[in-house]
């Protein structure tokens, strides 16, 4: 066993016998560290961590409306695959404003059995953007809806 596995055997160890909200506070910081020195540091896809939704703000660029049908289908493919895709965020202090997701977001946060099944936690990962560049990105992230809700024009025609 190489000194690389072993230190990550123990450290899986040691996560493994801490209480629930510790292993999450636990896997969150190793994969920060990891991220940190790792050849992949600058895409927001290699640092996936698990947050509270009370963490999760409304961001007023994001499309809320969903169908009622469209939800149910987000739920039972939640159910049957597991979260997929993380919830996008700009990082913003202890909070994080929500990009893309909001409705994993919410269909993890309001579903009993999904809920329960995460702990209580959510998916998410972050982009790191200057607030002059944040409306553009959150409509990038949103064009698959088709409109945007505060104008009514067409997002990526």
């Amino acid at each position: 066993m190489t000194r690389i596995e072993a230190l990550t055997a123990a450290l899986a160890w040691k996560i493994a016998a801490l209480p629930v909200e510790q292993q999450v506070d636990a896997l969150n910081q190793a994969r920060r560290a990891l991220h940190e020195v790792g050849p992949f540091r600058a895409e927001p896809v290699d640092l996936v961590t698990w947050v509270r939704p009370r963490t999760l703000v409304a961001n007023p660029h994001v499309p809320k409306a969903a169908a009622s049908s469209e939800m149910d289908l987000l739920h039972a493919s939640i159910l049957a695959d597991g979260f997929t895709r993380p919830i996008v965020t700009f990082p913003e202090g202890e909070t994080r404003v929500l990009v893309d997701g909001v409705h994993r977001a919410r269909i993890g946060r309001d579903m009993p059995d999904l809920r329960d099944r995460l702990h209580g936690y959510l998916l998410v990962v972050g982009i790191d953007k200057a607030d002059d560049e944040r409306q553009g990105t959150t409509l990038r992230h949103n064009w698959a809806w088709g409109r945007h809700h505060e104008t009514g024009t067409e997002v990526g025609a």
